[in-house]
């Protein structure tokens, strides 16, 4: 029998009849705004990626709240539209989605440091950690991640971070070979594609551009 987190089940099954407190991030992708929802308590995302502004506040008004209770669509649409807002919290470049791609399949092939590879918060800090409760990890990527010194049901979104840093050639890995880099490279490539199984269209469009082959 498997074995459950049921704090983390009955938590989740309480968010999702009960709305949750959140707030609105955005980030500017290939010079375009966009919003999300995000939990910060359990830094977490919880809407697709909106292009329009209304639509956001639209989607905010029906499914979440702040510290002091519910608001409408009004208030939402003035959080959204505030200046700040209009930088973005992030910023994905046409380059970035670009760099990430060209270093995960040159690592594939040639099994180098890629220094190309994008330090780049929006990819590490919120693409990588969605579904990150909830992703669940096929046997190929704990063999491999196995290589890394790295025990069955340990693999999590933190892993995956220090595994892109470590194909850029900005981080050490616990062992040496001549094709873990190779063996890095496919497990970001995998969980992603797991990642991205289970997004929302506005997000699967964005992780394709940096995994596709």
């Amino acid at each position: 029998m498997p074995n459950i987190d049921w704090e983390n089940v009955f938590e989740r099954a309480y968010r999702f009849f009960v709305r949750p407190i959140a707030g609105i991030e955005s980030v500017v992708i290939d010079d375009k705004i966009h919003y999300f929802a995000y939990q910060y308590s359990w830094d977490e995302v919880l809407s697709p990626l909106f292009v329009s502004s209304k639509k956001m506040a639209y989607y905010a008004a029906r499914k979440l709240k702040t510290d002091d209770g519910r608001h409408g669509y009004v208030f939402w649409k003035s959080l959204v539209d505030e200046p700040e807002n209009g930088l973005g919290d992030f910023t994905l470049t046409r380059r970035d989605i670009y760099n990430f791609n060209f270093a995960l399949n040159s690592a594939l092939t040639d099994c180098k440091f890629q220094s190309l590879m994008p330090h780049n918060d929006f990819i590490n800090g919120v693409i990588v950690s969605l579904f990150r409760e909830s992703v669940t990890i096929n046997q190929n990527i704990d063999g491999l991640a196995s290589k890394f010194g790295v025990a069955s049901g340990d693999v999590d979104d933190h892993f995956i971070k220090e595994l892109i840093e470590y194909v850029a050639g900005r981080r050490d890995a616990p062992k040496n070979g001549d094709t873990l880099v190779k063996d890095a490279a496919l497990i970001i490539k995998e969980y992603l594609h797991l990642v991205s199984s289970m997004s929302h269209k506005s997000w699967r469009n964005i992780i394709y551009e940096l995994i596709k082959t």
